[in-house]
């Protein structure tokens, strides 16, 4: 077996992210959003840019389209199980908000990781190369759960006391595939991930008096870890030879994490603009408490013409409303979000100099989601996506197939009128896919 310098670049690349990505997860609250400090903030799904760029449509995918490039799908497990060849999927996200009141708006900037993951297959029943079936497939690694990242002030117009409440933290989700498939036209997998993160709150009031007058602090911390597990199908239907229905489900059943709790109370002075404590007034921690991950499954359906173009439709609910935790009474709503994407090749097997242009993938979608934020009106999200996945290979000789994938978000949440808030944002998420074959036995004649 031998191994040609790209790989072992590759095996380098995968230590340095994965360190890359502990520190970015350490050192980021990975979010600037206002409606970031209900639960456990804004919950990370979908992640990957391709299917970013189709609305976010992840249920049905898989590397039976007859795509060049393979990709992981890091949401459905079924489709591992056709990875066929060994593959490298890292990404990474830019998100320029901008949240408004009635009285301002502010505009803020965050990157961070995106996922890192690892798929291979794992056995592969080569007897009826032209019936596959009995393979199996494995992934792991990394990607973000939630992120929480918030800073708000508000003044009494009537005293000139302060308020301003912060937040920051999320959780990480670190996770094993397999998926097999028994049959040609049908898949299964299973995942299992382990879940930790912290989410930190504070909230502070100052009164508008003389600076004899200490203000108080309310933080509270939560330290969570646990376990968490998911199960997929994939289903194809065919109509002729280069085209089919496909289908595609998942289900996330409850999960319990454990918590370590804190509660903070103190009061502090203000000493240009740093928080000076002077007196705890209470502290309580609670090493053996609990919080509850919600329940969640999806469906998707797609119409696929092989190396050319697809159809998608998603829905993804979550149960958060069953949700619960030891030292929260804040409930929240279920998350229901729907999703339509398109993606469309010229011609995959095209040679010459428009090769590349030809054999690039152009893509669109829009999605709608009811979000679990609580209150008495409904906080809505909807936007329009796009992207590109750009095939290197064509550039860059030297490279196994690869793909560079681009997805854009433009997306707004809640409105002025009925929450107060309004967020506007733009997201650009990058992908690198390097999709080869490692571990195969070679022939000696």
């Amino acid at each position: 077996m031998t191994f040609p310098p790209f790989r072992i670049f590759s095996v380098l690349a995968i230590l340095s992210l994965l360190l890359f990505a502990h520190n970015a997860h350490s050192q980021s609250n990975g979010s600037q959003s206002p409606f970031s400090r209900y639960g456990l903030g804004e919950i990370q799904y979908p992640l990957q840019s391709r299917y970013i760029g189709m609305g976010g449509t992840v249920l049905t995918q898989s590397n039976d389209s007859g795509d060049v490039v393979r990709t992981l799908n890091l949401n459905n497990p079924a489709a591992i199980s056709t990875i066929g060849v060994t593959n490298i999927d890292v990404g990474l996200d830019m998100k320029w908000y901008n949240v408004s009141d009635s009285v301002s708006a502010n505009t803020t900037f965050q990157g961070n990781f995106g996922h890192l993951a690892v798929g291979f297959p794992v056995w592969i029943n080569r007897s009826k190369p032209k019936n596959p079936r009995d393979v199996i497939g494995a992934a792991f690694g990394l990607k973000p759960y939630s992120r929480i990242g918030y800073n708000i002030a508000s003044k009494n117009n009537l005293n000139g006391d302060s308020s301003v409440f912060k937040g920051q933290g999320g959780g990480t989700n670190a996770f094993v595939s397999v998926g097999i498939k028994p049959w040609k036209y049908l898949s299964f997998g299973f995942t299992a991930s382990y879940v930790w993160g912290n989410a930190e709150h504070l909230r502070t009031y100052s009164p508008n008096t003389d600076s004899t007058v200490l203000s108080i602090g309310i933080k509270t911390i939560d330290n969570f870890t646990g376990f968490q597990f998911s199960a997929g199908i994939q289903a194809e239907i065919p109509l002729s030879k280069k085209t089919s229905i496909k289908l595609g489900g998942i289900f996330e059943p409850l999960a319990t994490l454990n918590n370590a709790h804190v509660d903070f109370l103190y009061n502090f002075r203000n000493n240009g603009g740093t928080e000076v404590i002077r007196d705890t007034i209470v502290y309580t921690r609670d090493a053996h408490s609990s919080m509850r991950l919600p329940s969640g499954f999806g469906a998707g359906i797609s119409l696929v013409r092989k190396t050319r173009w697809q159809l998608a439709a998603d829905i993804y609910v979550q149960n958060w409303a069953a949700t619960s935790s030891s030292y929260s009474s804040i409930q929240l709503k279920n998350m229901v979000r729907s999703a339509v994407g398109f993606e469309w090749v010229p011609n995959a097997a095209s040679s010459g100099k428009l090769s590349f242009i030809k054999r690039t993938s152009y893509r669109v979608g829009g999605f709608f989601t009811q979000t679990p934020i609580p209150g008495n009106t409904r906080v809505n999200q909807y936007g329009v996506t796009f992207g590109l996945g750009l095939r290197l290979k064509e550039m860059f000789k030297f490279l196994p197939p690869s793909q560079f994938n681009i997805g854009v978000e433009l997306s707004e949440r809640g409105k002025l009128s009925e929450t107060g808030i309004r967020e506007r944002y733009a997201k650009v998420y990058f992908g690198l896919i390097i999709s080869d074959k490692w571990f195969n036995k070679r022939k000696i004649d």
